[in-house]
Order: structure tokens, then sequence, then C-alpha cells
């Protein structure tokens, strides 16, 4: 199990980087920023709004929000996995950084974002993201239906990704940054083949480096009207549809809790502790300083 070391500071919070070492999985301390430019490409929290940092000056100030956190994994053997709470009509999404992708030629050697897929033929689903594009893949018992982005998907930044799912006609669609970016048809059965949904990982042997945050699953396929509605926004937990909703402000226990009426936990595999600490974290498997959150 990871340790962790505070240091002074309260216009930072702990690093994004790939981080060395034995595994460990730590929850990300949002906090606030102080004077001058905001760094960019970081999840500002002001109150409720949720938004990638411009970059710009923050009118001299840059305001001070609610301490918010993000669930952080290194790609060593980290994990975190709940049970699937969706299968027909469905959206999932969440704010996610990215320390690295798969590379290959076929979808299943990118690196899981959602996974809810068997090691077989069946009707199962899962979301990946291999030398810059996202692809989601609906399974059947007959073969698989893949739909990819068109948008690049970058390293090292925040971006929202999302995937909606229309069982009756198969028609998925994946949006990038609340955008529709592409869509296709997939399959037209309940997706019912795994039990869990596992996030970063999938049930074998892959694990995804990164940060993400504000994960939500709704039994609807919302447009980007809605997507984008909700895009920069803390959720109640009592909206129409919504079937999971992590935001990770737990900074306690082995799982993160379920802001939905679902109630369902997300595990976080390998005993790996949900630690609160101040502005700034050192990682003891890394010693090192990493580069700040910042919020506008």
């Amino acid at each position: 199990m990871p340790t962790f070391r505070a240091s002074n500071g309260t216009s930072e919070a702990a690093r994004l980087g790939r981080p060395s070492g034995r595994p460990g999985l730590a929850l990300l301390l949002l906090a606030a920023s102080g004077t001058g430019a905001c760094t960019p490409g970081y999840l500002d929290v002001v109150g409720s709004d949720l938004r990638p940092d411009s970059g710009t000056t923050c009118d001299g100030v840059c305001p001070a929000p609610a301490a918010g956190w993000a669930l952080r994994f290194d790609g060593v053997a980290d994990c975190a996995r709940a049970l699937r709470p969706v299968s027909k009509d469905f959206t999932l999404e969440a704010w996610v950084v990215l320390d690295a992708m798969g590379s290959g030629t076929t979808w299943w050697e990118g690196l899981p974002v959602f996974w809810a897929d068997l090691d077989a033929q069946a009707s199962d689903f899962s979301a990946t993201v291999l030398d810059g594009t996202f692809h989601f893949v609906t399974g059947s018992p007959t073969g698989d239906a893949i739909i990819s982005s068109k948008s690049t998907i970058p390293t090292g930044q925040w971006v929202h990704l999302a995937v909606t799912r229309t069982m009756s006609t198969g028609l998925v669609t994946l949006f990038v940054d609340g955008h529709a970016d592409a869509s296709g048809m997939g399959t037209t059965v309940a997706l019912t083949g795994q039990s869990d949904l596992w996030i970063f990982c999938n049930n074998a042997d892959r694990f995804t480096p990164g940060t993400i945050d504000e994960l939500r699953a709704w039994n609807v396929a919302r447009s980007e009207t809605d997507i984008q509605s909700t895009l920069h926004k803390r959720l109640a937990g009592n909206e129409p549809g919504l079937v999971g909703y992590w935001p990770f402000d737990d900074g306690s226990g082995n799982s993160a809790a379920d802001g939905s009426p679902t109630g369902n936990p997300l595990v976080i595999e390998l005993g790996a502790g949900l630690k609160p600490a101040a502005a700034r974290y050192l990682d003891a498997d890394r010693a090192q300083a990493l580069p700040e959150i910042a919020k506008a």
C-alpha cells in the first residue's frame, strides 16, 4: 500500500505523472489556487463548476473552491470495479487524464477506460484508448461491433470522454469534450455478459496510468445537449436516469461511494487506501514533486 507525505502550499495538489516503483493508487486533492495564471490542462473546480483550465489569468485571484478529489492509477497493477450498472440504453462518461495509451492494431490492445468485457465471444462492452483513438466495442456471440473516435485523444491533460448506446437501434455515439465525435451501429441485445464494470483496467492484465474524476452512468442514451448541460457541474445525485455517480470525494477507505440512488460502491483493488492530506502530496514510491492542479 502506498504512503503519502504532505508538504506546504495551498495552491497545488497531487501531481499527475507516470509513477514508478511499487503499485499504488491515490486520491488527488483538488485544492484552491492563489493569485495569477492558472496552469493549463488541469481540472478547475469552483463551487459546483468543473472545467479544464484555460490557462488565462483569473482576474488577479483564482476563486477558492471547495476541495475535491480525483482517483489516480499508476498503470502497474491498480484497478477499480463496481457491479455493472447498465446493459441496455446507457451513457457512460468521465473526466480523465491519460498518462499513456496502448499501441497496436486492434481495440483490445488499447488501455481500458470502461471495461465490461468477457474473455470470450459474448454480449458485453468495453472502451479503450489506442494510439490516440477512443474505441467502444459492443460484443455478441457472433462478433464485435467497433466504433472509433475521429478526434485524437490527448495524453497529459484533462479530456471528457462519453459514450451513449441505444439498444433498440444499436446506435452508439462517442463524445469528446461534450461534442458528438463519431457514431456507428452496434449490437441490439442487452450487454449482460460481464457482471462487473472495471475502470482503468480490464479483468486480467491491462492497467491504464492516469487520473479519473466525475465518473457517471445513466440508463438512458443522453443527447449532446444533455451531456453539455452537466459537463462542468457536479450532480445532486437524484437526476433522472442516473444509476452511477462516483465523484471520488470520499477521502478515506478502500472504496469510492456511489452518489446515485443505486448505492453501488466502486471497489479499489489491491487494498490501496484513499488517503486525505494537505494541498500537495509527495508519493513515497516516487519521492518527487509533481505538477500542480490549479483552480480558476
